[in-house]
């Protein structure tokens, strides 16, 4: 979609040889991955980074005002349109900007948001694609439930200011009694917060970790997947979270789920399978 705002003007505008400026704005962690996608999609429509188009890449690391700042001075910058990642990143950029475009990818429905007027005419400055993902999050733990079929106590982070996750959470809750599974929340409102949390974890103390709607704790997947095995990461690192997961699971016995589900038990195993497969 912001291939088509570029390419339009750029077949106007071929003999001037413009260098269209595009601002991105996400969480880091796995969102870096849409960065990527975004070029291979410019690429596929005949678009060149550095000869037809810039991108100018800010990561909020799980700070809203940074993500607010971050867009606020990409339009001061004069960018020629701004592709926000998520739904909490798209409303702060909103929030902090008055002109530039604005093309998004949210989880969350939207119009619903406030993002546009509707799917048949967006209006305003913004448009961009819906993923639905907060629809999916019961699903994802009536999963889980089939995985850990003693699942008792399922832990969930999110983010107390972020208006996505707390409608996210509603649908867990929900979920959560018809499963008849303790869902055992902590409300953060910082990375630092969330790091804090996730090391005051006790062994045995949640069954299984289960991530919701939520871009930071989202972003901070590394941060999780780390914890439960017990290792370190540096606060500056960008991690491949895919690959180290896949990694991560070869350290697990090949049987160990299959062996825990015959036995009807829940192990360490299958909370980190559990774990690793949250998004």
């Amino acid at each position: 979609m912001a291939g088509g705002l570029l390419a339009r003007p750029r077949a106007a505008e071929a003999q001037q040889a413009r260098v269209y400026r595009v601002g991105v704005v996400l969480q880091g962690g796995p969102y870096v991955g849409a960065v990527d996608g975004l070029r291979k999609g410019l690429g596929e429509l005949g678009l060149e980074e550095g000869k037809q188009f810039i991108l100018h890449i800010r990561e909020g690391k799980g700070d809203l005002k940074a993500v607010e700042q971050a867009a606020g001075d990409l339009e001061r910058e004069k960018v020629d349109l701004i592709y926000a990642v998520s739904s909490s990143v798209t409303l702060a950029a909103k929030q902090a900007t008055k002109t530039v475009p604005i093309v998004f990818y949210a989880g969350t429905d939207p119009v619903a948001l406030g993002l546009v007027e509707s799917f048949r005419k967006p209006g305003g400055r913004l448009t961009g694609v819906y993923g639905r993902l907060p629809d999916l999050t019961p699903k994802r733990l009536e999963l889980l439930k089939e995985m850990v079929p003693r699942l008792r106590r399922v832990v969930m982070f999110y983010d107390r200011n972020n208006r996505v996750a707390q409608r996210d959470m509603k649908l867990a809750r929900d979920a959560a009694r018809q499963l008849k599974v303790e869902l055992v929340e902590h409300r953060v409102g910082s990375v630092e917060e969330l790091r804090a949390g996730l090391r005051a974890l006790r062994a045995g103390e949640t069954d299984a970790f289960l991530s919701g709607a939520d871009a930071m704790v989202v972003g901070e997947t590394a941060l999780v997947i780390l914890d439960q095995f017990g290792l370190s990461l540096d606060p500056d690192d960008q991690l491949d979270v895919d690959h180290y997961t896949a990694k991560l699971l070869t350290l697990l016995p090949p049987d160990a789920f299959k062996a825990a589900s015959a036995e009807g038990r829940t192990t360490s195993s299958e909370r980190a399978i559990a774990l690793a497969l949250a998004p």
